[in-house]
């Protein structure tokens, strides 16, 4: 998957982009195969269809994160789970120690 973030001029521009890519999957085929919609049709990319979402504001993005890779997010989330583990572990003996006191 491969994303892209675009800055629109007008609040007008964002809306009509997100409507001109708002189709379902069934008009989509439908429009594409059935009335052979040429509107439809340009509107694929290397024979993909565009995803098309509002993204999050550009203050909410963390830029320094974009660059990071695949193996290096999983380290990251696997070191996370691994830490938060020993500390549920270690908190609940803790809390049964205290009970036995």
């Amino acid at each position: 998957m491969i994303n892209a973030y675009v800055v629109f001029r007008s609040m007008e521009g964002r809306e009509r982009m997100i409507q001109a890519y708002n189709y379902n999957r069934a008009s989509r085929f439908c429009l594409a195969r059935c009335c052979k919609s040429t509107h439809i049709t340009d509107k694929y990319f290397f024979g993909r269809w565009l995803e098309v979402t509002p993204g999050p504001e550009p203050s909410d993005i963390l830029w320094e994160n974009l660059g990071t890779s695949r193996r290096e997010r999983a380290a990251r989330i696997t070191i996370t789970f691994l830490l938060s583990l020993i500390f549920v572990i270690a908190a609940s003996f803790m809390a049964a120690k205290l009970e036995t006191v």
